[in-house]
C-alpha cells in the first residue's frame, strides 16, 4: 500500500511580488500544498507555473489584501479542505516623500496595507490555529522598523507597528501551539526596492533573503533578521543620542 504523505499547507500573500516568488520557490515541493494571493495575474501564472513543475499542490487568486471580505471568503474555502500550517503574510507596499509630505492618499495606502490588513489577516488566521493547536504565523516587518528611513515616513511606521504587533501577539496566545515569527529583512534585490530613491546598503538577493527565511522559520526562530551587518548598524544607531543617530542614519 502506497504511503500518504500529509502536505504541508502554506499561505503566502504577496505571492507575486519580489520576496513572495522567492519565498514560494524555496518552499515548493510535492509535499506542500499553497494558497497563493497576489495583485499580479502575469506574475501569478509564472509563479503557479514554478510550483507545479516542482510538485506543489497550488490554489490561486489574484486579489488585493485590501479586500478583506473577498480574503475571508478564499481563506476559509481554503481551510475548508484542511488547515493551514504556516501564514507567511509578505504583501506589502513601500513609498518615499518629499521633504516631509507624501502624496494625497499615499499614507493611508500604506497603513491599509502594511497594517491594517494584516491585522485582519491574522484575527482570520488565528482562531482555527489556535483552536487546533499548532501552526506558524510569519510578519514581515523592516529593518526601517529599527531605523526609521527619512525617505520612507509612513513604511517606517507601519513596519515598526507590525513588529510591536507580533510580539504582542506572542505573548496574547503564548502556550497554545501556535508560534509567530517577524521577519525583519533589509534592502533586498526586488521591483520594490528597485524603485527605491534611496541609498540600499548591503543588498542581497530575494532568492538568499528567501533562504534565510525558510531556514529560520524551520528552527522556530521568533526573529529573522538580515543582512547581520545591517542589523547590528540599526542597533548601534538606536541607541545614539538623536543629534547624532539622525545624522548616521542609514
Amino acid at each position: 500500500m502506497a504511503q500518504i504523505i500529509e502536505k504541508k499547507r502554506i499561505l503566502v500573500t504577496g505571492a507575486t511580488g519580489g520576496i513572495g516568488k522567492a519565498i514560494i520557490r524555496a518552499y515548493a515541493r510535492p509535499e506542500v500544498e499553497f494558497l497563493l494571493l497576489g495583485r499580479d495575474p502575469v506574475q501569478m501564472a509564472a509563479i503557479v507555473l514554478s510550483a507545479r513543475e516542482n510538485g506543489a499542490a497550488v490554489t490561486q487568486h489574484v486579489l488585493d489584501v485590501r479586500e478583506h471580505d473577498r480574503f475571508e471568503f478564499v481563506l476559509n474555502e481554503f481551510q475548508h479542505e484542511g488547515p493551514i500550517d504556516l501564514a507567511l503574510l509578505a504583501a506589502g507596499v513601500k513609498s518615499g516623500n518629499n521633504c516631509g509630505k507624501e502624496a494625497p492618499g499615499q499614507a493611508k495606502r500604506v497603513i491599509d496595507v502594511n497594517l491594517q490588513a494584516v491585522v485582519f489577516q491574522v484575527e482570520t488566521l488565528v482562531g482555527p490555529m489556535v483552536e487546533r493547536g499548532r501552526g506558524q504565523i510569519a510578519l514581515f516587518s523592516s529593518i526601517a522598523a529599527l531605523d526609521p528611513q527619512s525617505d520612507l515616513l509612513s513604511y517606517s511606521a507601519t513596519k515598526a507597528a507590525i513588529r510591536a504587533y507580533a510580539a504582542a501577539l506572542r505573548r496574547a496566545i503564548q502556550g497554545s501551539g501556535v508560534t509567530v515569527h517577524v521577519i525583519t529583512p533589509g534592502f533586498v534585490d526586488t521591483p520594490m526596492t528597485q524603485r527605491h530613491r534611496g541609498r540600499a546598503p548591503f543588498l542581497i538577493s530575494a532568492e538568499a533573503a528567501a533562504s534565510k527565511i525558510k531556514r529560520g522559520l524551520d528552527r522556530g526562530e521568533k526573529y529573522i533578521s538580515f543582512p547581520f551587518s545591517l542589523l547590528i548598524l540599526a542597533r548601534i544607531n538606536s541607541f545614539l543620542p538623536p543629534a547624532l543617530s539622525d545624522r548616521l542614519s542609514l
